[in-house]
């Protein structure tokens, strides 16, 4: 038998032994010396507690049958086969029960279950929870900054209903003294093979922060063009596109982390690397834009100055005098 089975929370679980000749088998929930056997095969005949009240059964090649599995039937199980007055053996099987991954929930305090959010710096703890899951689910907050990544400090605690388990992580947010922009991940991941791993990823900007700028002549562009700013060549890992709406206030119109990316204000776009598109640009876009972007080591700004120019119909040509004649010519 393989030493360890892994059985979806809810289903029929089925440790697939195979005992030839087998004249009695004894399957025990335990491995404890004074346990009694669970369910038994003497004979061709079945007994048990666990027999009698339809939990387990007994395959026809010795394995054992759990039907509708719960977390409590996660333990090691324990078979004994009697082949012949002299021949004995025992075996030890470990049975693992994992939730549905498609029915677990994941999901952050200020994002809800979106994927990829952005938000100001708050004084609040960032909480990741993952619900409608089970006990061998990892929660971690990984931190992104210029001084590179690394776990942050955390607490974790949960919670079982007596079906389905909740685990809950909690940390600070904290932002090095030469950053705006930090990022956070919470990373879900579940001690099971090939089981997928789920992250969200949270932006965060200390907008109490100031950006250097600076006075820019104004670049124009044909009203309806499409526009393309580009951030950095750098392959930033991650940016911050912002507009100037007064004197002293910027709005957050998209973000981008590693290729994903999301935008805020109808009419823009970011490209794959993180360039700010946009459609058929009107003088309503005008204005100043900044980038402000992450390479893995330095935090950097980029600015643009933009301003719409409006390109006149072709007129339809003529000589004054010729004009007049061809009336008259006509109405004769």
């Amino acid at each position: 038998c393989p030493s360890k089975f892994y059985v979806e929370h809810g289903f029929d679980g089925h440790i697939n032994c195979y005992f030839p000749q087998s004249q009695r088998i004894f399957w025990y929930d335990s491995t404890s010396r004074n346990a009694r056997p669970i369910i038994s095969l003497e004979e061709g005949r079945k007994s048990g507690s666990g027999y009698s009240d339809g939990k387990y059964d007994i395959l026809n090649n010795g394995g054992l049958l759990i039907r509708n599995t719960t977390f409590n039937d996660e333990r090691t199980y324990r078979v004994i086969v009697i082949v012949s007055s002299t021949s004995t053996f025992t075996v030890d099987q470990k049975v693992v029960i994992y939730a549905n991954t498609q029915t677990t929930v994941l999901s952050v305090n200020v994002c809800g279950e979106d994927s990829f959010c952005s938000i100001p710096k708050l004084s609040t703890p960032l909480v990741c929870r993952k619900s409608k899951t089970g006990p061998h689910t990892l929660l971690t907050w990984t931190r992104i900054t210029s001084v590179g990544t690394q776990l942050a400090e955390a607490t974790r605690y949960g919670s079982f209903d007596g079906s389905l388990y909740e685990t809950y992580i909690s940390t600070n947010v904290t932002v090095n003294l030469k950053d705006r922009v930090v990022v956070y991940i919470c990373t879900s991941t579940i001690n099971i093979p090939s089981k997928p791993v789920r992250q969200i990823v949270v932006m965060v900007e200390d907008e109490d922060k100031d950006f250097t700028t600076s006075a820019l002549l104004p670049t124009y562009y044909r009203e309806y063009d499409d526009v393309k700013l580009l951030c950095t060549n750098d392959n930033p890992l991650y940016l911050v596109w912002k507009r100037k709406t007064n004197v002293t206030n910027y709005v957050t119109i998209g973000y981008y982390y590693k290729g994903t990316s999301k935008v805020s204000e109808p009419g823009y776009e970011l490209g794959e690397d993180g360039s700010l598109l946009i459609k058929r640009f009107s003088y309503q876009q005008e204005g100043e834009y900044i980038c402000i972007y992450n390479s893995g080591n330095e935090e950097d700004t980029q600015q643009y100055h933009i301003k719409s120019v409006v390109t006149p119909a072709s007129p339809t040509p003529s000589i004054v005098g010729c004009l007049e004649a061809h009336r008259i010519a006509h109405l004769m």
